[in-house]
């Protein structure tokens, strides 16, 4: 009872929806802040920008190439053509800015360094001041500063003095790391120590609203928008809660338009290709030092600012799922995968549900991105659906393992003793035979009870039944002493003990040890002659010639057994072939007297192959009509319980529907054939006795008097 309440328990919707809390609770309360878990949820969403990326390369390139953008490239052939190596002079790029400057770009963006003097190495400090002088010429420069590090403290590097002044901005990248090394975000302020303004505003968004006419030094900040405002536009910027805007990754180095420096100092371009442009100049070599880890892989940082420049001029940001909207259609979600995978019981059409449950939430995400550039990131509904799917599908498992022990245990043992019974027995003591290990030291006992018969009739049956569950109780304990035996109860009055690596010897002690437990239990039984007298049976294989199978040596013990019983009460036999008999022996003619042929065997062969036949021929005879007869029995038996229904016609179809469902559970438990079709007519004629129920109360519509109901309650009594 124990175990039954344990395992429906188990298989109760309380305890799953218990599991399901638990998974959902861990996950977002505990693993949702493990590293693992967020690099996850952050690379998720890579692959969107990679898609739509290889998707507007084949479907629409024109989205790819920022109108506004120029780059004047420090490639690996600048290098190459100008033969100067790093780092060069700042008079090469006075002389850059001065020829970026006749086509009429409207804002140049340098990402170089400049902090610091030329000095000695850098040529002469004349250079710097030419330099700056190409700078303020041009009017409409904006610098880059940067942060770094100086033992172990974060400093800030802006450009020389004489450079701010001739310069139209300056300021420091905004770009910033997450924690899995990727650059996916820009804060939109920037810290600044040497300001008198502690907030300064982040470099690439200087240079976008310079170029867009928006002043920067104004600007509001309500609710997920940092706001600039000119008199004639205004430009929002979806931030985070910490002022960090998504960068919207649309184009690779290879989709803006360039331009080498080398053909930019050569004038080496057509007309008007700065004409009206944000011009950026920056490093685009992939063995230079500038390279950071972005969704399209290891690049520039020069790609970083062109995306934040693309996405503020032409306002094509990224916005983020609410995350609290997220969160609450996560859990909706889960909760119904939930209802529906335990619904499921069969694993494969849960797997393929789940699939598609992915798969559709995949697409709504996939087309929100490219439709509306709302992103959001799929890794928690990746991780945790497919979790409890299969933290569901090996919980089923396991109850429905654990019920098929206890099925198999209830069909295995017999519920009086509590041993083994003997359809399991049988093949048990066969298996292990068959294994080799246990030859030749295998042995067995067969216990019988001689008095069964008198037992059964002199004694009630609960005192008979009291014989068996104490001998049981012993066999059990016996059998546990030595390693891997079993005890089995095998039908009424008699008893076995499997003792696998035992030979004859200590078979016979353990038999004699059984027989005097036996002698001393206390079955409660006042008359002598009805207390158990037994005969044991001892048999230990013999590979070489009887018992060689498991089946020979039960059959072995039980003749040892009887020799016992005819001996004398409480007597222990050990089985001896020339006194017992070798029942199961066959004499197999020899290898040289099956090639013997000719007068001497073949009329005797021919003869007994005739008869051979005509056994055959009976038996399939007997077979067919044992099949009619059956049929006939069946018929005979469905009519009467038709007959019976007839009577009641509430129940009409009871009986046939119950013996249907107990087939379809028979068969589920793997019962023999035959036992199978015993139950199916038990189950018919389990209502029978309602032929002895008349039919006034039978058939009475309303309420039964309590003399009314006792009558009816002996149907029961009487289908036995």
């Amino acid at each position: 009872m124990k175990s039954k309440s344990i395992i429906l328990t188990l298989k109760g919707p309380l305890f799953l929806i218990l599991i399901g809390v638990v998974l959902f609770t861990a996950y977002f309360r505990i693993l949702i802040y493990s590293p693992l878990i967020k690099s996850g949820r952050l690379k998720s969403s890579d692959y969107f920008f990679q898609l739509r990326h290889q998707n507007y390369q084949i479907h629409a390139k024109d989205k790819l190439q920022p109108k506004d953008i120029v780059i004047v490239a420090i490639d690996e052939t600048s290098y190459y053509n100008l033969k100067i190596s790093r780092p060069w002079s700042r008079e090469i790029f006075a002389g850059l800015l001065d020829r970026i400057n006749q086509d009429g770009p409207k804002v140049i963006v340098l990402d170089i360094n400049l902090f610091g003097q030329s000095g000695v190495s850098w040529g002469n400090p004349e250079i710097d001041q030419k330099f700056a002088d190409a700078i303020k010429r041009c009017g409409n420069v904006v610098l880059l500063a940067f942060y770094g590090k100086e033992e172990g403290e974060r400093l800030y590097f802006g450009p020389e003095n004489m450079f701010v002044e001739a310069s139209a901005a300056y300021g420091a990248t905004g770009a910033v790391t997450d924690p899995d090394g990727l650059i996916r975000r820009l804060k939109i302020y920037s810290l600044v120590y040497n300001d008198k303004n502690p907030v300064n505003i982040a470099f690439e968004v200087k240079a976008a609203l310079r170029y867009m006419d928006v002043p920067y030094d104004t600007f509001t900040n309500g609710g997920h928008f940092v706001t600039f405002k000119s008199k004639y536009r205004e430009v929002n910027l979806p931030v985070d809660d910490k002022n960090r805007m998504l960068i919207n990754y649309v184009s690779d180095f290879n989709d803006i338009k360039s331009v080498p420096v080398w053909k930019a100092l050569d004038g080496n371009f057509p007309a008007k290709t700065f004409k009206g442009k944000l011009v950026l100049v920056c490093d685009t070599g992939k063995s230079f030092h500038d390279i950071h880890q972005t969704p399209f892989g290891y690049r520039a940082g020069g790609l970083v600012i062109a995306n934040v420049l693309n996405s503020i001029i032409s306002s094509n940001h990224i916005k983020e799922v609410d995350s609290g909207l997220a969160f609450s259609v996560v859990a909706l979600l889960y909760v119904l995968c939930f209802i529906f995978f335990y619904r499921i019981e069969d694993a494969l059409k849960g797997l393929l549900s789940l699939l598609v449950v992915i798969g559709v939430f995949l697409g709504v995400v996939f087309f929100l991105f490219m439709k509306y550039s709302i992103i959001w990131q799929p890794f928690d509904v990746l991780v945790l659906l497919p979790t409890l799917f299969f933290a569901m599908t090996l919980y089923r498992n396991q109850v429905e393992r654990l019920v098929t022990d206890k099925i198999n245990a209830l069909a295995n043992m017999d519920s009086l003793t509590s041993l083994y019974n003997y359809w399991y027995f049988l093949p048990a003591v066969n298996a292990a035979v068959e294994e080799g290990p246990f030859k030749p030291k295998c042995s067995l006992l067969t216990i019988k009870i001689v008095n069964i018969e008198r037992i059964s009739s002199d004694l009630d049956f609960e005192k008979s039944e009291g014989i068996h569950k104490k001998i049981g109780e012993l066999l059990k304990a016996k059998a546990k002493e030595v390693k891997k035996s079993f005890a089995s109860y095998l039908e009424l009055g008699e008893f076995a003990i499997f003792l696998p690596r035992v030979d004859s010897g200590q078979a016979l002690g353990i038999a004699g040890s059984v027989k005097d437990g036996i002698k001393n239990i206390d079955f409660n039984i006042s008359e002598e002659h009805l207390n158990p007298v037994v005969a044991i049976g001892v048999s230990t294989l013999n590979p070489k010639s009887f018992p060689k199978t498991g089946d020979e040596l039960i059959e072995s013990a039980q003749f040892a057994a009887k020799r016992a019983e005819e001996i004398g009460p409480n007597k222990v036999c050990r089985y001896n072939p020339e006194i017992d008999g070798t029942e199961f022996a066959r004499v197999i003619p020899s290898e040289d007297m099956q090639k013997i042929s000719g007068e001497e065997y073949g009329p005797t062969a021919k003869i007994l192959e005739q008869k051979n036949r005509g056994l055959v021929e009976l038996l399939r005879r007997y077979i067919v009509q044992l099949k009619k007869t059956k049929k006939a029995n069946v018929d005979t038996l469905y009519a009467v319980v038709e007959a019976q229904e007839k009577r009641d016609p509430p129940t009409g179809g009871h009986a046939k529907r119950t013996a249907g469902l107990v087939k379809k559970v028979g068969q589920k438990l793997k019962m023999p054939q035959d036992k199978l079709e015993i139950l199916e007519e038990m189950t018919l004629l389990h209502d029978i006795g309602k032929i002895n129920v008349p039919d006034e109360v039978l058939r009475k519509p309303g309420k039964l008097t309590d003399e009314e109901r006792a009558v009816i309650e002996l149907h029961t009594e009487a289908s036995i």
